[in-house]
């Protein structure tokens, strides 16, 4: 691309016009009559003069004229021979053509100067991408990742987030893997994943503050880092829409979702963003490539969702794959004017709940280890999951499933797990492992009911999920045929980990309804 770019601004910038030297202030005449010359003597001076300023050699003499060095010339107030003789020189390139050349120029000067960017992040690396013939599902992995003479971790860190941000997905799961590393270590000295301070907190920090800078999260873009065309050249405008994905997937205080609302609290919302954000990049090694800039592709995915512009079909796809779920059939489907809602039938299916607020004897005992327990439900989440891994009576390892069920307020708030198909038949409760004693976990069966469902994506906040509520219930008071079950309460069903990106969950609030008598 550069040098087609440069190739065509040498060409413009070199051009001539076709018509040679008519194109001057005076006309050149080699072939004009002797007397012509004679009756504008004063005419030869001034020729000599305009061609010397110019600094062109004068043209050749009339071969009519015994090669005479004489040049006939025609003035301009000729009688005989009227010429038109502009009042000053024209221009031998037109101005656009010149601008054409200089943009030539501009093009082949950005080109260059990306293609120096990357290759100096790969020198910086010390290494380069490739496959492991003898390991072909670890797919990509990069060569030793170590520093070395003047090039510290941290430069490497960023040139593999600039490269990830780019279209390398390779780049992603190296930093990624360097992450689960980390975790894993801090795990055996006795912390807790993000948690809580240490080498997980200082790697993802330093990758934040390449992307925030200094003053952190608060701190002005440039103008046209907005510029979505300037990603395939620009490290600062990739590092800029990284943030505006950050800033679309970061929850805020009120969406219950960590406790405290102090800056340790945003900040830790924050890294665990960035942690889903990178999994997201790395995740496109599995599937197909994305065509573009990865960041950008991830922004428009964002902004779709916030706009709440993706429809409930799509929505439902985004179930994790594999995964058991109840079994359910679509009676009717309302229109947005009409609530935007799904009334399903569902088929008989097992749980496992526990109360969220209920404080348990010996945790250790009965929980499973939680990456991040300062967040809210993170307890009741680990009973369950400790439940469904094995920590129960017959000691089995059951497989997950989705979603995971909240339902009730306060005190009365319930968490609850679908159990595997073979539980779901009318000795489920019997055949199932039972509970731990002091684990507070309980085992329902739902014999078959109809729910009335509302689907959305994103992050399921306290105030989306509020919002949804209504409008399900404001549905319901009008729809001709179903009405809520009395005493049934509103449901919020999440089908995705956590550390699925908010544009690729899917949630969904429900409610028991009967016939409208």
């Amino acid at each position: 691309m550069s040098a087609v770019a440069l190739a065509l601004a040498l060409v413009v910038v070199t051009a001539r016009p076709a018509d040679g030297w008519t194109a001057t202030r005076l006309w050149v005449a080699p072939h004009v009559p002797r007397t012509a010359t004679a009756r504008h003597p004063a005419v030869l001076p001034e020729a000599a003069a305009h061609w010397q300023s110019l600094g062109r050699p004068r043209p050749n003499p009339d071969p009519g004229l015994n090669r005479s060095p004489q040049l006939r010339l025609l003035s301009s107030t000729s009688d005989r021979h009227p010429l038109p003789t502009p009042a000053s020189p024209a221009p031998l390139v037109p101005v656009w053509v010149h601008l054409l050349g200089a943009a030539g120029v501009c093009v082949a000067a950005v080109a260059a100067w990306a293609r120096r960017t990357r290759l100096t992040g790969h020198l910086l690396l010390g290494a380069t991408y490739a496959t492991d013939p003898a390991e072909p599902s670890q797919g990509w992995s990069l060569h030793a990742l170590t520093s070395e003479a003047g090039t510290t971790k941290q430069d490497q860190r960023r040139v593999l987030l600039d490269d990830a941000l780019r279209s390398d997905p390779a780049a992603a799961a190296q930093l990624l893997k360097e992450l689960q590393e980390l975790r894993d270590r801090q795990r055996k000295q006795g912390g807790s994943g993000m948690g809580i301070g240490g080498e997980v907190e200082e790697f993802l920090s330093e990758l934040l503050m390449v992307v925030d800078g200094k003053e952190g999260a608060e701190s002005p873009l440039p103008w046209w880092s907005k510029l979505r065309p300037l990603t395939r050249f620009s490290r600062r405008a990739r590092r800029a829409s990284l943030r505006r994905v950050l800033d679309m997937s970061t929850p805020t205080a009120d969406d219950d979702n960590d406790r405290g609302d102090d800056a340790g609290a945003e900040r830790r919302r924050r890294r665990r963003s960035f942690a889903v954000i990178l999994r997201a990049l790395a995740q496109s090694e599995t599937e197909d490539k994305p065509k573009g800039v990865a960041i950008v592709q991830l922004e428009k995915a964002a902004s779709r969702d916030l706009k709440m512009s993706v429809n409930s079909e799509d929505v439902v796809k985004r179930a994790p794959p594999g995964l058991e779920t109840p079994k359910y059939e679509v009676l009717v489907s309302r229109p947005l004017a009409a609530g935007g809602y799904e009334v399903r039938r569902y088929e008989p299916y097992t749980v496992c709940s526990v109360n969220m607020s209920k404080p348990r004897e010996d945790p250790s005992k009965t929980d499973a280890e939680i990456t991040n327990p300062q967040l809210k439900g993170a307890s009741g989440f680990g009973a369950l999951a400790g439940y469904l891994f094995g920590k129960n009576q017959q000691a089995t390892a059951m497989k997950m499933t989705t979603p995971v069920f909240t339902a009730g307020e306060a005190d009365k708030r319930t968490m609850s797990f679908v159990l595997p198909s073979d539980y779901w038949k009318e000795d489920g409760l019997q055949s199932a492992p039972q509970p731990l004693d002091g684990s507070g976990v309980q085992l329902e069966r739902s014999d078959g009911e109809e729910r009335a469902v509302v689907v959305f994506g994103g992050l399921a906040t306290k105030a989306d999920t509020a919002g949804r509520r209504s409008q399900l219930l404001k549905g319901l008071e009008t729809d001709p045929d179903w009405m809520p079950d009395p005493g049934a309460t509103v449901t919020l069903a999440q089908y995705n980990d956590p550390f699925t990106p908010p544009w690729k969950r899917r949630n969904e609030v429900c409610i028991k309804v009967v016939p409208r008598a």
